[in-house]
């Protein structure tokens, strides 16, 4: 509350509720006056008031109003944005006159008008403002009644905002029976005529809050109680506002009449959207945040469970996102994720709500998917289809091509699960049951999918026990030529767990990869790898063989991972030259230039590099030649059906022609049948690898075989435990 600034000072003490008693005497005085006097701290505590200002609030006492007072902008003023108007005029000026706004009684919460007047009061010593103190004077009978109009005119151009008169008459037609030069300035007309029926026939109110509106104003002529609304206008400049109305309703000659005003709070609605924006959307995408999806959840389950119907959910993790964050910064990692967040909104007719919930994790909700189950299984299959379609395409950002694949959980809801929290965990635990598929696939989510989740952690912890112990150990699978004889080896991971028996590496390997242990997993094979070799040099026929082994694409674009491949090969360079790395072409996905230089520095040190699964990604002749590969490996696939596809055959003959024409190996995989070892061998391919020839063995029986099958000239009498 604020008033007119009086003479009776009250001192500048403030800790308690009650002024000096010196001012005492004064105060009860000032109980005779009809203004409502009064003192305020800074931040709106009500210090003291005389008996006119309580009885202007409706109370007896001023103990009853103070225990009411809390929030002056938002209790007593009726547009809240006033306070602030009045507190920014008594700090620029020291002093406010004739501050004209509609208030609310505290205790009955009638609008009525008032006039202010109020000072600044500053503190003696340290001349700082310490309280403000002033007067309160009821104007609505000027304002309603048009008593006065000199001074009605004053007042009018005082408001803060426009008043008006409105009057609807007993046949249903709505009048303007008054209109002041705030009101006609708010809504962009000069004259009155061309307002019309403005407020009744709601012909600028916005459509989507005209309903509203009405309704509002029904409820208030009904009743005859206070009307009040907010929504939004088109002015006559085709601009948009919103206007908050406050009016009081009374019957007049068969007609009910509104007196009120309105304002502009479009400030006030700016900044709640923005606020809104910040809690219920993702800043860097604009998308739904988590929040905002848990609201939307609830509601979608809500509506399904009372209609007996299916709605879907789809969890996506961006594949290789860590990689591409890690090596190029997160600048272009945002900007990857800006882009798929608009490929999957682009399919707008199928997604009903996309969220962004955790770095490169996704949700999209799909509502009405209908209430038979295998049509609801098919639209959901068919909506995936569509973001896996949209996601594969490259993205070119700053030079950097990307991939953008995603693993996706799959869950279909009818709102039986209990809460929003239930469907994410499932689509989560399907989202991860598809990462371990080896990504860039979905996964719908059975009851079996959470236990099986649950599992996978249990032997991603045993697996790395297993690794220190050693019962996660090689096998090795023979090189070959076309006569039989061994050149080389792959070393392939077995791991039989002492519950589970014989575990895959289809299984336990995507576990390791997408866990943080991924960096000592690749150090501990490669120091295993060396061990192997250094036992094997001075051998007459293993001394000579070639080590191939497996790495993941982080081992060359992540720091530390590369720093400690580096340390092991140093610290065995006598022996490096025998090391084969093989990478899959994912790596060609990555910083190219990063990989291509981290290469050098391996083959510097002697390393050789093999390509492993060619034709099956990104295959370049340009990429090949720039990163200078040491050897190729056709993918098995097409080893499996060249026997019975003409087009198979066709790309073994190109491959192996590429690799003559690039210096390089080729190595054929899965080769199983004698016929494929004859296509082979009469297209050129001079190694091979396969159960046709051996499966991979434990490391004994590698060194016995390889032993007995040197390649000719290198017989010798050494026994393999040598």
């Amino acid at each position: 509350m604020a008033g007119r600034a009086i003479s009776i000072r009250c001192g500048n003490r403030l800790a308690g509720t009650q002024p000096p008693l010196s001012a005492m005497s004064a105060l009860d005085t000032l109980d005779f006056l009809r203004e409502g006097i009064y003192w305020t701290s800074l931040d709106g505590k009500l210090i003291h008031a005389n008996r006119a200002l309580v009885e202007l609030n409706g109370y007896e006492t001023l103990a009853e109003l103070r225990a009411v007072v809390s929030d002056i902008a938002n209790e007593w003023y009726v547009d809240a944005d006033r306070r602030a108007q009045f507190m920014r005029a008594l700090a620029d000026a020291g002093q406010v006159r004739d501050f004209v706004s509609m208030v609310r009684r505290y205790r009955t919460g009638e609008c009525i008008w008032v006039t202010e007047d109020a000072r600044l009061v500053l503190d003696p010593l340290t001349g700082k403002p310490s309280h403000y103190e002033g007067s309160v004077r009821d104007i609505t009978a000027i304002v309603r009644g048009q008593e006065n109009e000199r001074q009605f005119a004053k007042l009018v151009n005082q408001v803060p905002g426009g008043l008006f008169q409105l009057a609807r008459h007993a046949d249903g037609r709505y009048a303007l029976v008054f209109a002041s030069p705030g009101f006609h300035a708010l809504l962009g007309y000069r004259r009155a005529d061309d307002l019309g029926a403005l407020l009744g026939a709601a012909v600028p109110i916005h459509p989507d809050d005209r309903d509203r509106y009405m309704r509002s104003l029904a409820v208030s002529a009904e009743t005859l109680t206070d009307w009040g609304a907010e929504f939004r206008i088109l002015r006559a400049d085709g601009s948009e506002r919103w206007l908050s109305l406050c009016a009081t309703p009374e019957r007049a000659d068969g007609s009910i009449v509104w007196s009120g005003y309105c304002s502009d709070i479009s400030e006030r609605k700016a900044n709640e959207l923005e606020i809104r924006q910040l809690a219920l959307f993702d800043p860097l995408t604009g998308l739904a945040n988590r929040r905002h999806l848990i609201n939307a959840l609830a509601k979608s389950m809500e509506r399904h469970r009372r209609e007996g119907t299916w709605a879907g959910l789809i969890c996506i993790d961006l594949d290789h996102f860590k990689q591409l964050n890690d090596t190029h910064g997160h600048g272009i990692g945002d900007q990857m994720l800006v882009e798929a967040g608009k490929r999957m909104t682009a399919i707008t007719w199928v997604i009903d709500l996309v969220a962004r919930v955790d770095g490169d994790e996704f949700v999209i909700v799909c509502e009405d998917l209908g209430a038979e189950w295998p049509a609801v299984r098919e639209r959901l299959e068919a909506i995936v289809a569509k973001l896996q379609g949209a996601l594969r395409q490259s993205v070119q950002i700053d030079k950097v091509d990307h991939l953008a694949t995603g693993s996706m959980g799959v869950v279909a809801f009818d709102g039986s699960e209990g809460d929003p929290q239930e469907i994410l965990r499932r689509g989560n635990a399907a989202m991860h049951a598809a990462k371990r598929r080896g990504r860039n696939t979905h996964v719908f989510f059975d009851p079996d999918t959470g236990r099986r989740g649950g599992r996978d952690y249990a032997l991603l912890r045993d697996m790395l026990a297993a690794m220190d112990d050693g019962t996660l150990d090689f096998h090795l699978q023979p090189q070959v030529d076309r006569h039989g004889a061994v050149h080389g080896c792959e070393a392939l991971m077995r791991w039989t767990h002492p519950d589970h028996g014989f575990v895959r590496p289809s299984e336990f390997f995507p576990m390791i990869e997408n866990s943080p242990s991924m960096t000592l997993f690749t150090q501990g094979a490669v120091c295993r790898a060396m061990a192997c070799l250094r036992d094997w040099k001075g051998h007459a026929v293993l001394g000579r063989l070639t080590f191939s082994l497996n790495i993941t694409p982080h081992s060359l674009t992540q720091e530390l991972a590369f720093a400690q491949l580096c340390d092991v090969v140093r610290a065995n360079a006598d022996i490096a030259g025998r090391l084969v790395l093989e990478i899959t072409e994912h790596v060609l996905a990555q910083d190219k230039a990063l990989v291509r230089h981290n290469m050098g520095v391996l083959r510097a040190l002697g390393v050789q590099f093999s390509i492993d699964d060619f034709g099956t990604g990104f295959s370049s002749l340009a990429y090949l030649k720039n990163l200078t590969f040491d050897e190729l490996k056709i993918d098995g696939s097409f080893i499996t059906d060249m026997e019975a596809s003409s087009s198979d055959r066709a790309l073994v003959r190109t491959i192996l022609a590429v690799a003559q024409t690039l210096d390089m190996r080729a190595i054929a995989e899965r080769v199983e049948t004698e016929e494929q070892r004859a296509l082979l061998t009469a297209y050129g391919c001079t190694l091979m690898q396969g159960h046709l020839f051996r499966p991979a063995m434990v490391r004994s029986e590698f060194e016995a075989y390889a032993v007995d099958h040197p390649p000719p000239g290198e017989r010798s009498p050494i026994s393999a435990s040598a």
